[in-house]
């Protein structure tokens, strides 16, 4: 009696072990059948933009498995909202490279994709350039590194000056011009006000030297630096008239050119508010009139 209880105990344990070993081989046969997460495609798209959030646009970008960047999965170019979609598994760790041959756009190696939403910040500074004779800036481009001597000898930077302040101002004018010699005095009021915030430079690459350009700023009671200039900014700023005044703003780009004088404060000062605050939207405006709305 006891014996065959010990065989039925036995026959029981061993069916139990059966049960468990059959439901373990079938939970290992549907987890090798599941698809795995990690390799279900995803969508994804990319913004590539400046630091101050303009749209890097008609770029072309290509995406790579990862950083060796030997297995290309997707190129195109950027739409007018500096994005690209495309669709890849969702298991791989992307990146992407941005090729920009405009000057002054400081690109990484490669950008990694963290995100199915990523967002692309690419820096923008003046840069060092030697050869002037084919420089031709439009509305829209990082300024070069120019350095300006003025009429005191002292030597400006504009990368040097943007890394003090959140603007600066180009004015270009010449000794016979009467609009010019106009609107100094708004300019000059709205520099007392703002010279903390942003540097102004009246350059004169016309009929000036610097005794004459300094005898004129003297006469004026002018307080900003003011320079003789070479007669290249004439062709390397695209220069058709007098007075102009070009705006460059905290990340290196020229983001307005306004032609003709100003013959009141508000817009000077209005402009100078603008483009220092800290709630500064970076785009090229076409007038002073969309930067106070």
């Amino acid at each position: 009696m006891w014996n065959n209880g010990k065989r039925l105990l036995s026959l029981q344990v061993a069916l139990i072990c059966l049960v468990l070993s059959l439901a373990g081989c079938q939970g290992h046969a549907e987890e090798s059948q599941a698809p795995s997460a990690e390799s279900v495609p995803m969508d994804y798209t990319l913004t590539f933009q400046t630091e101050g959030g303009m749209a890097i646009d008609g770029v072309m970008v290509k995406v790579f498995e990862d950083s060796s960047l030997t297995d290309l999965v997707y190129a195109a170019m950027t739409d007018r909202e500096g994005k690209l979609s495309f669709t890849a598994e969702g298991s791989n760790p992307y990146v992407a490279v941005i090729y920009l041959e405009k000057q002054g756009y400081v690109t990484d190696k490669y950008y990694p994709i963290t995100e199915k939403d990523t967002v692309v910040k690419v820096k923008t500074a003046p840069y060092f350039v030697t050869d002037t004779s084919d420089l031709s800036l439009r509305l829209g481009d990082i300024i070069p590194d120019f350095h300006i001597t003025c009429t005191d000898g002292t030597q400006l930077s504009i990368a040097d000056l943007l890394t003090e302040k959140k603007a600066v101002v180009l004015n270009f004018w010449f000794i016979g011009c009467g609009p010019c010699r106009m609107e100094f005095p708004y300019l000059e009021q709205a520099y007392g006000e703002y010279k903390d915030r942003l540097e102004v430079i009246a350059i004169n690459p016309y009929d000036g030297t610097d005794t004459t350009v300094s005898a004129y700023a003297e006469q004026l009671a002018l307080t900003f630096p003011v320079a003789s200039a070479d007669p290249f900014w004439q062709t390397a700023m695209n220069l058709r008239a007098y007075p102009t005044t070009v705006v460059v703003d905290r990340y290196g780009m020229i983001c307005l050119v306004h032609v003709g004088a100003i013959t009141t404060p508000e817009p000077f000062a209005k402009l100078f508010d603008f483009v220092t605050s800290d709630n500064y939207v970076q785009k090229t405006y076409q007038t002073m009139e969309e930067m106070n709305p």
